[in-house]
């Protein structure tokens, strides 16, 4: 088969990716409009195919494609897989509601009243500015009145993982209210004998997600990632294989500074480290040799050697620094043999020393840390 229609079709399947993505992600309204959603799907599509065709064509032309680039995907493949695993992923259903009275009674009821007391989505109380009241709503110690008016409504649309629920006051003067669910009604007469009680409405058989769904948007988001990364990787490695070059060390440790002035300016700040209480109870295992499960033993007795140099918990940090320095040094001499360029080197090595939790961990006496 011709590569050019390859490339071309990689290219729209990867478009259809990003479209399904960004849709299910950022606006998922538009997934219960059919004709719209298609729409949006269609145009983006070809869109961004179009404009991504000489891209594709760059980096899986046949005559580029050699064991570095099959290394680089496989890598981008298993990298993205691992990182959406551990992020939560969730694709919730948008859903829409609708409080409508109806400014009718039963025979008994005194009178037409509605009060919305509570409503919760996903057992989250839903504050008033995230209601839209339409029409001659009262407001009563924070609670919506129906007393009077036509065209009344409470309107609600967004994300919803499993339920939604109402309080709704039912007393001698409640009337009758209607509950829009994604365009299907329910009535529901609120009369009540106590003056202070209280009707609740849960709608628990809302529709989900289908498994065909959580699928499609997962296989979407891996195949994003996936070539995000690998063009990354591909356009920092392009056409470069590692040389036997003479790269002094301190080529690639001048890549360090940064870095090693971010942990000093919290290593200082927070001297001797940081502990909780984790990190005090494993303290008193290596001081009283009194070793239990709660911490790894093989972390515990490293640290236990590293404190008979220096019984302190600033000797832990140290090694901590220096044993993830070698790493990133080794890290920084790879990517100098594949000729990366050194402004993509020092952009990384800023970035890195920059990032908070970057300093904040390598000073706390945590097992997580070396493990991580």
């Amino acid at each position: 088969m011709n590569n050019s229609i390859i490339t071309r079709a990689l290219s729209y399947v990867f478009s259809l990716c990003i479209s399904l993505a960004f849709i299910y992600h950022f606006i998922p309204s538009i997934t219960n409009r059919r004709v719209i959603f298609v729409f949006f799907i269609l145009l983006t599509t070809i869109t961004i195919g179009y404009a991504l065709r000489n891209l594709f064509k760059q980096f899986f032309d046949s005559k580029h494609l050699h064991a570095s680039k099959r290394r680089n995907l496989i890598v981008s493949i298993i990298f993205s897989f691992s990182i959406l695993l551990m992020i939560p992923f969730n694709v919730d259903n948008y859903h829409t509601l609708k409080v409508q009275p109806l400014g009718e009674k039963n025979n008994q009821s005194l009178g037409i009243e509605v009060w919305v007391k509570e409503i919760k989505i996903d057992n989250r109380i839903l504050p008033l500015n995230e209601m839209n009241l339409i029409g001659d709503w009262e407001l009563i110690n924070g609670v919506p009145v129906y007393t009077h008016g036509d065209n009344v409504l409470i309107n609600w649309e967004g994300k919803v993982k499993s339920n939604i629920s109402l309080k709704l006051s039912n007393h001698p003067y409640s009337g009758k209210v209607r509950l829009v669910i994604d365009g299907e009604e329910n009535d529901y007469d609120l009369y009540g004998t106590n003056d202070d009680s209280t009707k609740e409405i849960h709608l628990d058989n809302l529709k989900g997600a289908s498994i065909f769904e959580k699928c499609l948007v997962f296989l979407a988001d891996l195949i994003l990632l996936s070539f995000t990364i690998f063009i990354f990787l591909t356009r920092i490695t392009i056409q470069r294989t590692p040389k036997s070059l003479s790269i002094g060390k301190g080529d690639s440790a001048v890549f360090l500074v940064p870095i090693i002035i971010s942990w000093s300016i919290y290593f200082l700040s927070y001297y001797p480290g940081l502990m909780s209480g984790d990190s005090l109870d494993q303290w008193r295992q290596l001081s009283t040799f009194e070793f239990g499960d709660a911490h790894p033993i093989y972390d515990t007795l490293f640290k236990l050697l590293i404190t008979k140099i220096w019984y302190s918990p600033a000797a832990i940090v140290l090694a901590q620094m220096m044993f993830l320095l070698s790493a990133l040094l080794y890290g920084f001499r790879s990517l100098l043999k594949f000729e990366v360029n050194r402004k993509i080197l020092w952009g990384m090595s800023i970035l890195f020393s920059l990032i908070p939790v970057n300093s904040m961990m390598i000073i706390s006496i945590w097992k997580d840390v070396t493990y991580s």
